[in-house]
């Protein structure tokens, strides 16, 4: 009763993206959701109070950074009713708060919150246009089922502006990866462009000016 009496729509909506996108930091709620920073960590923290986020700060050169939250168990519950699935079902087979908090420690931590993140700024931006949105947002596991047969993107995303639209896939590249392998991804997204029969485009966001040059020489074909 408690949680049904606070929760809001944003509320639902950040929840909602924490199901599908796995980890959002404060500053990214921030950015999406809130005009001020204190709110957002205020309202954060009475989310957490209320079990439907976890949260933590993982160490970055010696000092703990800024929250950040996956979903708990009872906020599972309510994207499951959200959904019109059967929550008991729901939360069974599929979810585990220890296995949400794995993330913590994964060494795919900060390549996800770097993914996330190109389409967080895009949300943001669409707060200050009215014609514009990001219309679609599917995050690496939803492209992984979806299209993994032939490509697995970190991200698959639609904007639009007036009367513009853009699709693409992100490659989100930290520089861990062989270009080669880069290289290898251009003909399976050729592949999956021509299944489709729609066009898109290939955003690959590098760490700096020497990944992009071998970036763009390994695309080059």
């Amino acid at each position: 009763m408690d949680v049904a009496s606070s929760l809001t729509d944003r509320d639902r909506h950040i929840l909602r993206l924490l199901r599908w996108h796995r980890v959002l930091t404060t500053s990214q709620i921030h950015v999406m959701f809130f005009g001020d920073r204190n709110t957002a960590q205020h309202r954060m923290t009475r989310l957490h109070e209320l079990r439907l986020v976890e949260r933590f700060r993982p160490l970055r050169a010696g000092r703990d950074s800024e929250y950040h939250y996956v979903l708990d168990v009872l906020g599972a519950y309510v994207v499951a009713a959200m959904a019109n699935r059967d929550p008991d079902r729901e939360i069974k087979m599929r979810w585990r708060t220890d296995w949400a908090m794995s993330i913590a420690t994964s060494q795919r931590l900060a390549h996800t919150v770097g993914a996330n993140d190109l389409f967080v700024r895009l949300v943001a931006a669409a707060r200050t246009k009215p014609v514009a949105e990001l219309s679609t947002w599917w995050g690496e596991r939803y492209c992984t089922d979806r299209l993994g047969e032939v490509v697995r993107p970190d991200g698959l995303g639609v904007w639009r502006e007036g009367e513009a639209t853009v699709a693409f896939c992100l490659e989100y590249d930290r520089g861990s990866e062989q270009l080669s392998r880069l290289q290898k991804k251009a003909g399976e997204y050729a592949r999956l462009e021509a299944a489709w029969g729609v066009a898109f485009w290939l955003l690959v966001v590098v760490p700096g000016p020497r990944r992009e040059a071998g970036a763009r020489l390994a695309l080059s074909g």
